[in-house]
């Protein structure tokens, strides 16, 4: 069955082909055309007589069967070479194999700006532990005894709704900061259920400590207003002992990553962490005075790493753009 906003075409199997057919009316021009035909309209629909009005290329049908046989190839990246195409048609081949190189070079574009991200990024922990390992005013504490408060989310699964406030889960946490723009919501009364035990503030560290992105972490910012989902909890550091940035920086560090999460995770299905673990987990503490210094190195660097992932994302939209662009400079003759 087929509902009112769709119709079926049957073509007669002697004059037409029904993949030449299909490959025709989701080209480009024909897709401008049903635009041209609907501009003006109240209602953006093809009545059925202009539908039966279109005229499509005039091609003996065995030339419809080759040209969709070797446009099957192409959309499906099998080997087009060996399909013999109608002599007033071989210019294509050169066509493809020119998109072929021109894509293939996109995607090289592509993954430089992908490694070069990644690589940026390998260098933030590098810095961290090089400024960890260089400290001389150093001591050690646990986790528990540099935090006013250790909260952990409720478990129980948030009752979501259309509108209202977010709560943070998991997803949400990246590898220093805090995104809301696709979290969850709930309503004012779930929200406050779920932040009795305390509301989320300014320089509170959100960590992951549950599921595939644990040891994650991201700090809150100024007027940042959510509750706790599953698989998170909450650090308020006490900032007479340690700035909120300097635990952040040096729970993401491999130092603690590696040496301290990944030995106390419990569960292979589903890693997590336990919370008495992680409250003993061992940081360097030196003094405000060098914690400052630190932090406002490792925020230049930082700033960096966003300004590459930003380029990174401008890029990727600018290469996304670009071959639909060669596509319709190739099949207007314009390489």
């Amino acid at each position: 069955n087929v509902n009112q906003h769709v119709s079926i075409i049957r073509p007669k199997q002697d004059l037409l082909e029904s993949r030449f057919l299909m490959y025709w009316l989701n080209a480009r021009q024909t897709q401008e055309l049903i635009e041209e035909i609907q501009k003006g309209a109240t209602r953006q629909a093809l009545t059925k007589r202009q539908i039966q009005n279109f005229r499509l290329p005039a091609a003996p049908i065995e030339h419809q069967k080759v040209v969709a046989d070797f446009l099957d190839a192409v959309r499906t990246k099998e080997d087009f070479r060996s399909i013999i195409l109608p002599s007033y048609l071989e210019h294509i081949k050169a066509i493809v194999a020119r998109i072929e190189m021109l894509t293939g070079k996109v995607e090289e574009a592509r993954g430089l700006r992908e490694t070069a991200v990644v690589e940026t990024a390998a260098l933030m922990g590098s810095a961290t532990t090089e400024f960890l390992s260089s400290i001389k005013d150093r001591h050690e504490m646990t986790l528990e005894d540099t935090c006013i408060s250790i909260i952990d989310c409720l478990h129980s699964n948030p009752r979501y709704s259309d509108e209202g406030i977010p709560t943070l889960r998991s997803p949400d946490v990246g590898w220093g900061t805090l995104d809301l723009t696709n979290a969850r919501k709930t309503d004012e009364e779930e929200y406050q259920r779920r932040t009795r035990r305390g509301e989320p503030q300014k320089d509170d560290i959100i960590f992951v400590r549950e599921g595939g992105g644990v040891g994650k972490a991201g700090i809150v910012l100024n007027n940042q207003k959510f509750s706790l989902g599953q698989r998170v909890m909450m650090l308020r550091p006490d900032q007479t002992i340690i700035f909120p940035r300097f635990l952040l920086y040096q729970l993401l560090s491999p130092m603690v990553y590696h040496d301290q999460i990944l030995s106390r995770l419990k569960g292979s299905a589903s890693p997590h962490l336990n919370i008495k673990a992680l409250r003993k987990f061992i940081l360097i503490v030196p003094s405000l005075k060098t914690q400052k210094e630190i932090v406002e190195q490792l925020d230049v660097i930082s700033s960096k790493i966003d300004a590459l992932n930003n380029l990174q994302t401008f890029t990727q939209s600018e290469l996304d753009a670009l071959l639909p662009s060669i596509l319709d400079k190739a099949f207007k003759g314009g390489l």
